[in-house]
């Protein structure tokens, strides 16, 4: 399920055939199924090799210049630029047995609040300013980043 960029439809797949169901959030009200092509048709454009162990989701920064994402089995984050296909940087999560599920980074793009799946607790990494280029090098990442190896945890269950 995904919000639409106006908050006012909730787009759902629909799992018996290739379509979109929009549903009303205020109300519950399902709207026309919208149909989508099969997806299955689509062809891989570029195959990026990572090191670390489940990539599972991701959100792009606010100018569209890269994205993070969680490595679920290995409980790291990693920042991909989207022009060059290539790793900017990585950081391990800090805990015992990290699982970093979802991410979303906030609009101004400084803060990633990363879900942890196995300890019911959210965590947070400080981001680059919209200043930053991909040429700023924080010692932590020991790459060519503006990922920052700050990583904050929130009491369990918050």
């Amino acid at each position: 399920m995904v919000p639409s960029w106006d908050l006012k439809t909730l787009w759902v797949n629909d799992d018996t055939g290739n379509a979109l169901t929009p549903i009303n959030p205020v109300n519950g009200t399902f709207g026309k199924n919208v149909p989508v092509e099969d997806p299955y048709t689509m062809a891989v454009k570029d195959v990026l090799r990572v090191q670390c162990a489940g990539v599972n989701h991701a959100d792009f920064s606010p100018d569209g210049r890269y994205f993070i994402a969680t490595c679920e089995f290995s409980g790291d984050l990693i920042k991909v630029d989207t022009v060059k296909h290539t790793i900017l940087g990585r950081i391990h999560l800090p805990g015992e047995n990290p699982m970093p599920q979802d991410i979303k980074i906030s609009p101004d793009g400084r803060t990633w609040y990363v879900a942890m799946s196995a300890s019911n607790r959210t965590d947070s990494a400080s981001g680059p300013s919209r200043a930053a280029t991909p040429s700023a090098t924080p010692a932590s990442c020991g790459s060519r980043t503006p990922l920052s190896g700050t990583a904050r945890r929130s009491p369990r269950g918050s």
